[in-house]
C-alpha cells in the first residue's frame, strides 16, 4: 500500500495498489496476472508466446512490465526502427527500463510509443477490475510510474474511463505513489509486520 498511515487506508473501502513493471528480482510480488489456461474472453489473453517468470505464457506481465518494454524495444530496433537507443541495442548491450525512461525524457517516437501503448493496455486490464470491485483509489508503482504522466499515467486514465462503467469511475482517483519502486518492499514488510503482531497477541491469548 502507498503509506503505513492506518487512517488513510480507512479512508477508502477498495484499495488497488498495481505495479506494472516485474523484474526478475520482484518476481514474487505481482498484482495479478493472466494466462491463457484462463476461462476469459479471448481479447483480454496474449497470444505473444513468451515465457513469464510464473511458468505460463500470455500473461500481463508479458507485455505490461519493464521486462516487456525491453524486450520490445529490442525488437523493433532490429526491424529497423530508429531510436535513441539504436547503437546500444546494436552494440549488444542491455536495455533497462531506466535506458527507456531516459530515451522517454529525450522524446525518443518509439520509446514514447511503447510507454503509451503499455498505459493504454493497463487501463484496459484495470477496467475490469474497477468494474468488478469498484475501487476508490488504484495506486500505481514502479518505475514505469516514474514516466512524465502524459506519457503512461494519462493512457491509463483514459483506457480506464473507455472500458469501465462510469458509474465505477464518477469517484475513483488514479495516482502515482508515492513510495516509488520501494511501495512493493514496504508493503510486504508491513504486512509481515502485522503477522508477528497477531501472532504474539494469539500466544499471549492463548
Amino acid at each position: 500500500m502507498d503509506t503505513i498511515n492506518s487512517s488513510f487506508c480507512r479512508k477508502f473501502s477498495v484499495l488497488l495498489h498495481i505495479t506494472p513493471n516485474v523484474d526478475e528480482s520482484q518476481s514474487a510480488a505481482k498484482g495479478f496476472s493472466q494466462s491463457p489456461d484462463d476461462n476469459r474472453d479471448d481479447d483480454l489473453r496474449y497470444e505473444n508466446n513468451v515465457m513469464c517468470h510464473c511458468g505460463k505464457k500470455g500473461c500481463i506481465e508479458t507485455e505490461i512490465s519493464g521486462n516487456a518494454g525491453c524486450r520490445k524495444i529490442v525488437e523493433r530496433i532490429h526491424n529497423h526502427e530508429a531510436s535513441v537507443l539504436s547503437k546500444k541495442v546494436w552494440s549488444g548491450n542491455v536495455i533497462t527500463i531506466e535506458d527507456i525512461i531516459e530515451a522517454a525524457k529525450l522524446e525518443d517516437p518509439l520509446c514514447i510509443e511503447l510507454v503509451t501503448q503499455a498505459g493504454s493496455e493497463l487501463g484496459h486490464q484495470l477496467a475490469g477490475l474497477i468494474n468488478l470491485l469498484n475501487p476508490d483509489r488504484i495506486i500505481i508503482c514502479g518505475r514505469m510510474s516514474e514516466i512524465a504522466s502524459y506519457y503512461f499515467l494519462q493512457p491509463v486514465k483514459l483506457a480506464v474511463h473507455k472500458y469501465s462503467l462510469r458509474l465505477m469511475t464518477q469517484h475513483l482517483s488514479i495516482v502515482p505513489s508515492r513510495l516509488g519502486v520501494d511501495a512493493g518492499v514496504i508493503g510486504a514488510c508491513l504486512i509481515a509486520r502485522k503477522k508477528m503482531i497477531w501472532n504474539k497477541l494469539s500466544i499471549f491469548e492463548g
